[in-house]
């Protein structure tokens, strides 16, 4: 019986493979073939970016219609996926190159990725060891701790770190960071290409390398999670060829996955140019259009016309006795040509009988109207990440750069939003470098902690750079008056202020006390009023005081 209960099952398994490799089969025709129809209208009229697979090839469900109402299936969320936007890996690589291209081509897009960076990392975030409340902890292990951590962020340059951390998940929608151990026993961070995270070949080799149930884990887009609930993340398949010859398998807890614009069940994220992709390749082409065009128009200095009843040879005789030289081409299609180049001298005046002139065509009224249509649709970009006009289009004179930086703004308030989310990515990573480095287990032997009890009594405060402008004469008003108040410390207020509360305490201290002048008393003109015990005795002697001022 057991026998034959093993057999059933082993056939179901073969079955289920097969019909997953149907699947898988169906959805990648699905996808070429789809590609295939964009190219096929969309590759007739040309674009700018030379051979850049255009954005339309963003993964579409073609077969449905691009505009057509789409209606979800149980499908369309099962393994992590996301359909339509991501139904395969393929689709993952297409939007991923796609918003690659953008961001190192296009200069609005670099544009837009430079401001982000600027304005939600800054000069990167601030790291503090700290005690949590109602926890005794030695100062002398909270300073140790944070010099550690410090000396470790100098050496692996982690500011860089940060900033591309931050670019990739704009750019890619995702970013991957693992912690790399060395010779010398230093754990160096390193990023994991996203396309080298891929779905195994072999499924069952990988969940039983791992150790995991095959029949409960599942291994779609290269990240094995259980079967019924993507959000519990198990591990990530990393295969830079795709052969399955030089892979490694990075349990969940030693890669920092930071993923973008998709739910918490979608195994892969989306690239924040994905729904601005079309409009970005509209602006720079009317761009590159206007300027292309204006650049020829501005190149055409007058044009002759031939008069009426100019005969043919006479035009020729005109055009060849102004030739300055005639060189030979030959043409794609193995003509033989000749240019005719004519040089305008400084001060030249030419004849040519039976002519008339044009001037050329130095620019049109329309022009203008174009770049209003560049500002509108850079505007809509603009529009991805709440940002202000002129931080995508260059153009200031519609904007009032204060305004769209005050803490109520758009733009702030998303950016904050944003910066929240890399604090905890940031700390987890820095967590994980704290309990991994040798000097930081060496400390805590010595102060008789284990790292459990250390997390446990210890915080890790991460502190984004600030975003909205600053009136640091109202603020500091403010807290005049709350310290007035009785409301806030002398100690938070110096840590508003960036400043260290005790460093200047003892900066105060230790300068000189000016010697202040004393004024002598000046004598009463008279005697002056009595000191007395009683009311009786105090009006006695106000009265007698009072005579005597007389």
């Amino acid at each position: 019986m057991r026998m034959t209960a093993t057999a059933e099952l082993d056939g179901l398994r073969a079955e289920l493979a097969t019909l997953r490799a149907r699947e898988e089969v169906a959805d990648l025709r699905d996808s070429l073939a789809a590609r295939d129809y964009a190219r096929s209208v969309v590759m007739r009229e040309g674009s700018g970016w030379g051979k850049l697979v255009p954005a339309h090839e963003y993964p579409r469900n073609e077969r449905r219609g691009r505009f057509n109402r789409w209606s979800s299936e149980p499908m369309d969320r099962s393994r992590g996926a996301w359909r339509p936007h991501l139904e395969t890996e393929w689709d993952l690589w297409a939007m991923q190159g796609t918003a690659r291209w953008l961001a190192g081509q296009d200069s609005a897009t670099i544009g837009v990725m430079e401001n982000l960076t600027s304005y939600i990392l800054a000069t990167g975030f601030d790291y503090q060891i700290q005690a949590k409340p109602r926890f005794e902890v030695p100062e002398e292990l909270l300073v140790s701790a944070q010099s550690i951590l410090d000396d470790w962020q100098e050496q692996e340059q982690w500011r860089r770190v940060e900033a591309e951390f931050f670019r990739r998940s704009v750019r890619d929608g995702e970013a991957f960071l693992t912690l790399l151990s060395k010779r010398d026993g230093r754990y160096c961070p390193r990023f994991v290409e996203p396309e080298h995270i891929r779905e195994p070949l072999d499924s069952q080799g990988a969940a039983a390398m791992l150790g995991n149930d095959y029949e409960t884990t599942d291994w779609g887009w290269g990240i094995a999670t259980d079967f019924l609930d993507t959000q519990d993340v198990r591990a990530y398949y990393v295969d830079p060829t795709g052969d399955g010859e030089q892979f490694d398998i990075k349990p969940a807890h030693q890669v920092e996955h930071c993923k973008l614009n998709v739910d918490a069940g979608i195994k892969r994220g989306i690239s924040d140019f994905y729904a601005a992709a079309d409009d970005i390749e509209r602006a720079a082409k009317v761009s590159t259009n206007i300027g292309e065009g204006t650049a020829i128009q501005a190149a055409i200095a007058l044009i002759r016309k031939a008069m009426k009843g100019t005969t043919a040879g006479a035009i020729e005789a005109a055009r060849s006795g102004a030739v300055d030289y005639s060189p030979d081409y030959t043409t794609p299609d193995g003509v033989q040509k000749t240019a005719y180049y004519e040089h305008y001298r400084p001060g030249r005046i030419s004849t040519h009988s039976g002519m008339d002139v044009m001037y050329g065509p130095m620019g049109t009224p329309a022009a203008g109207v174009f770049i209003q249509v560049v500002q509108m649709i850079l505007r809509r970009v603009g529009q991805r990440w709440a940002m202000p006009e002129y931080m995508v289009s260059g153009d200031a004179s519609n904007a009032n750069y204060a305004s769209t930086l005050v803490a109520e703004s758009p733009f702030v308030k998303r950016a904050e939003r944003t910066q929240q989310l890399f604090v905890e990515h940031f700390r987890n990573v820095t967590w994980r470098v704290l309990g991994l480095l040798h000097p930081m287990l060496a400390l805590l032997d010595r102060f008789g902690l284990t790292w459990q009890e250390f997390r446990r009594k210890v915080q890790l405060n991460v502190s984004p750079p600030r975003v909205s402008v600053r009136n640091r004469n109202e603020e500091t008003g403010i807290r005049v008056q709350l310290n007035q108040a009785g409301i806030l410390s002398k100690r938070t207020w110096a840590g508003m202020e960036e400043l260290d509360h005790e460093a200047e305490q003892e900066n105060i201290a230790s300068e000189p006390k000016p010697e202040l002048a004393v004024a002598p008393a000046a004598e009463p003109e008279g005697p002056g009023p009595p000191v007395v015990e009683s009311f009786d005795g105090l009006v006695d002697g106000a009265k007698r005081y009072l005579e005597g001022r007389k």
